[in-house]
């Protein structure tokens, strides 16, 4: 082998075991970080879910709160219907009676006032 050929050789090696180390050193910086992360990410979840889990229980309460208070409703608009629907048919069969009775009472009060008014 020639001089020049095993520098060569040598000089690529060096370069070669340079770019391994500093590859090496950016893998283990990259899993440092991402470890990190991983750390970050599971410290907020765990915060996430303790914050969420009240105001889930505190929305659920005020759901059934709100069901509940609907169908009370719903039950007292169905009750108040019956009662106005039971009014308005008395008042209406009331009425067709006076209509019935009041059609001659008013005939009677217009012919009596029609014959003080022809005299």
């Amino acid at each position: 082998m020639s001089p020049d050929l095993e520098l060569t050789l040598i000089v690529f090696i060096v370069v070669l075991i340079i770019i391994a180390i500093l590859v090496g050193v950016f893998l283990v910086l990259w899993l440092v970080n991402l470890n990190k992360l991983t750390v970050s990410l599971t410290q907020n979840s765990e915060l996430f879910r303790m914050e969420l889990k009240p105001i889930l229980d505190e929305l659920q309460v005020s759901m059934q709160k709100i069901n509940s208070v609907m169908s009370s409703a719903g039950r007292n608009v169905g009750h108040f219907n019956k009662i106005i629907m039971t009014f308005v048919g008395v008042l209406s069969l009331l009425l067709n009676a006076f209509r019935n009775k009041s059609g001659g009472l008013l005939k009677g009060i217009v012919q009596g006032f029609s014959c003080f008014v022809k005299k």
